[in-house]
């Protein structure tokens, strides 16, 4: 959903001529989300630590549930704002993440009724490496 929100944002700037679609279009923001098996796995083809702990938090007590609307903002404008940069250039950051955090502040409420997976890993360096 604040991906989906993010690329609703460009595609409204688009059509203010901000740049053109095509360049929304041709943007892509890669992420990717991994399972709880596959970071156990991850971390097991590492070699380097043992996990203690490996678990899937409730819901409620997932730290997204603690941010407003503007925090959950400037959380994705730091991982997103230097790809946006050199896509698009340093001007265009202000306005989109204004209007990225209006979307949010609308749609906010549905995304915390959501489906959300927030995982608490522990883990300890081996000693004998």
């Amino acid at each position: 959903m604040l991906a989906d929100t993010l690329g609703s944002c460009f595609v409204d700037l688009a059509k203010q001529g901000e740049f053109e679609e095509d360049e929304v279009d041709a943007f892509n923001i890669p992420v990717y989300i991994t399972s709880p098996s596959e970071i156990e796995e991850a971390i097991r083809r590492n070699g380097c630590f043992d996990i203690e702990i490996l678990e899937i938090l409730p819901k409620e007590t997932s730290p997204i549930n603690g941010l407003t609307a503007k925090d959950a903002s400037v959380h994705i404008r730091a991982i997103t704002e230097g790809l946006i940069e050199e896509k698009f250039g340093p001007k265009l950051l202000d306005k989109l993440f204004h209007l990225y955090t209006q979307k949010l502040e609308d749609t906010y409420l549905d995304l915390l009724s959501g489906e959300a997976i927030s995982l608490f890993v522990a883990l300890k360096r081996k000693t004998n490496l």
